[in-house]
């Protein structure tokens, strides 16, 4: 024997349906067949169904494109019919091509947004020289899903990159020749020094004048030497 129910939904608005949800014996499949032997009772239980829309998030509470996301193990899209008072796992969600998990359970009894948090991190990199100072680094990074992406991080020395799964990239950043390596993750700012041009004139600068200093001191020391009476004078 095979049984169905003539009329699995039942449209009340636009955002709210009754729709079929079991069979008095437990089974969830609409299409039921059974091996009937003896009278017995079977009846279908509905329950109210309301349009439910999925809104991924990242770390800040921002919204952010996804794909899809699973649901008890069931991909779906957004928006989509569920079940009043009955609980869900958002358990994943698709972004930029990568799989991210999520933990996320609740139930709904009215048509409603499900805000679904994932592990999107901005990655900051700060570049400057010993002195603090901004310089613009070429940087190189591999992100979580594998991709690449070359950035500079310009005249204020700093980049952000936004909605990184895990806030990870590894890679490394490069200015006047010196490299230095890169690895973020959690939305933890990666701060890099090189030494500038500036740098290097201050550098000089110091030198010159602690060798005018030593110099000078020198100069003295020897001039007072010679004005003290009775101190023998250095041969010539």
């Amino acid at each position: 024997m095979e049984l169905y129910p003539s009329e699995p939904v039942i449209n009340v608005s636009d955002t709210e349906r009754i729709a079929f949800y079991s069979w008095s014996n437990g089974s969830t499949a609409q299409q039921l067949v059974l091996n009937v032997t003896q009278p017995f009772l079977l009846h279908a239980n509905f329950k109210k169904q309301y349009l439910t829309t999925f809104q991924a998030v990242n770390i800040n509470g921002t919204p952010v494109p996804a794909a899809n996301f699973v649901v008890d193990n069931n991909t779906v899209n957004s928006p989509q019919f569920l079940y009043s008072d009955v609980p869900y796992d958002v358990i994943g969600a698709q972004y930029a091509g990568f799989r991210l998990p999520v933990n996320k359970n609740f139930s709904i009894n009215s048509s409603s947004t499900v805000y679904v948090q994932l592990p999107l991190y901005p990655v900051d990199i700060v570049t400057t020289d010993i002195f603090g100072r901004p310089v613009n680094a070429s940087a190189e990074l591999q992100l979580e899903n594998g991709s690449k992406v070359v950035v500079h991080t310009g005249a204020s020395g700093a980049i952000e990159l936004q909605n990184v799964p895990y806030g990870s990239a590894v890679g490394s950043a490069v200015f006047s020749g010196i490299n230095e390596s890169i690895s973020a993750s959690n939305g933890a700012t990666v701060h890099l020094f090189f030494i500038s041009n500036f740098d290097i004139e201050v550098f000089v600068v110091v030198i010159i004048i602690v060798a005018l200093l030593y110099i000078i001191v020198s100069r003295t020391i020897l001039k007072h030497n010679k004005q003290i009476p009775g101190r023998p004078q250095p041969r010539q």
